[in-house]
């Protein structure tokens, strides 16, 4: 740490011990500081009895304290306004160009980010989602894991995510092959599946064909969940139309099936399985495929290689999630994103102690 970057209090530290007659290497030691860092320090308190950073010249900025509190403020207020859009409504008496705004902007500690996608929320789906949260807070972690999670996606055969490459500056080597993530014109090939989650590990991915409706949702139903669930489990599912119909509703009552009620819309910050979606698309990123089928055959070996332990700790994390919701008052949390990253490091955490006790790497 450099003495420019010091704070006058422990500069002030480094000259008391020096007249103690402290060794520059021990103050170093002492404070945590660099031995050059502590020379600097000393050397301009020979020089002039100076102990403050001397004051640096250069030009004074145009814009004042004031006027730069106004352009903070306004982007406070409004916090999707660009920089041109800034400069536009902030005026005081100078011509600004979009860099001079961003300057101002991140020395203030207001820095461009991208935003987070979540659900349109009304004040309904508000409503909805602190009701069952409220519903839920009390139950204990037991109750949680008789919970069946399940929902549909839809994966594609080219991921369209967002790929970041590291390279070197310049335009020439942004269209280099190595540089480039692939693209093919046209409709995207893709394709849809169910899954569904227990607490104990177990697990369900089916195939769906083209779009979901009821009789179908009804055939994956009878084939491969109503077998598996047990006498106190509690089928979550979302209000999907293919879910709600009456033809699916009179199936379930038939085969007994207990579905969570008043499930709220819009919520899949408190749906578990959203994290596994996440890890398989991102698991299916890494991979090329050259077929639907192909990408079915990497869905399923990822998809039954997800680690019981870490389903567990999916649904240990759901009171969290419930406490969350009701401290924002019904607005999207932040695990959806946290959880996926917790995700990837995880599993990267348990693929590499799986090749080191095997001998792989």
């Amino acid at each position: 740490m450099g003495s420019k970057h010091t704070s006058l209090e422990l500069r002030n530290l480094v000259i008391q011990k020096f007249l103690n007659n402290y060794s520059q290497k021990r103050i170093s030691e002492d404070l945590c500081l660099s031995k050059y860092a502590v020379h600097r320090i000393i050397a301009a308190y020979k020089m002039d009895g100076r102990v403050a950073v001397k004051r640096r010249s250069g030009r004074p900025p145009k814009s004042s304290q004031k006027s730069q509190r106004m352009l903070c403020r306004l982007s406070v207020i409004s916090p999707k306004m660009t920089s041109r859009d800034l400069k536009v409504s902030w005026s005081d008496g100078f011509k600004y160009t979009d860099s001079n705004i961003r300057r101002i902007l991140t020395k203030n500690g207001l820095f461009g980010r991208r935003a987070a996608k979540k659900p349109l929320l009304n004040k309904h789906h508000l409503k909805a989602r602190l009701q069952w949260c409220k519903q839920m807070r009390n139950n204990r972690l037991e109750d949680w894991q008789n919970l069946v999670f399940s929902d549909e996606t839809r994966v594609e055969l080219l991921s369209g995510r967002s790929q970041f490459v590291r390279r070197p500056r310049g335009a020439a080597l942004r269209y280099k092959p190595k540089y480039l993530a692939s693209k093919v014109p046209g409709r995207q090939k893709s394709l849809m599946v169910f899954g569904a989650i227990w607490a104990s590990g177990l697990r369900v991915l089916a195939r769906v064909k083209a779009t979901m409706d009821s009789k179908q949702y009804i055939a994956i139903l009878e084939n491969h969940i109503t077998p598996l669930l047990g006498e106190h489990n509690i089928f979550q599912q979302d209000n999907a139309p293919c879910h709600v119909s009456k033809e699916v509703k009179e199936y379930m009552e038939n085969s007994g099936i207990a579905v969570m009620p008043n499930w709220p819309a819009r919520s899949p910050d408190l749906n578990i399985i959203e994290n596994v979606w996440d890890y398989l698309k991102m698991k299916c990123g890494e991979r090329s495929c050259s077929s639907i089928d192909e990408l079915w055959e990497i869905l399923q070996h990822e998809f039954y290689s997800i680690p019981n332990a870490f389903l567990g700790k999916l649904y240990s994390s759901l009171p969290s999630r419930v406490d969350n919701v009701l401290k924002s008052r019904g607005y999207p949390i932040g695990y959806w994103t946290f959880l996926a990253t917790f995700t990837y490091l995880y599993y990267y955490l348990y693929y590499s102690c799986f090749c080191l006790k095997n001998g792989k790497i």
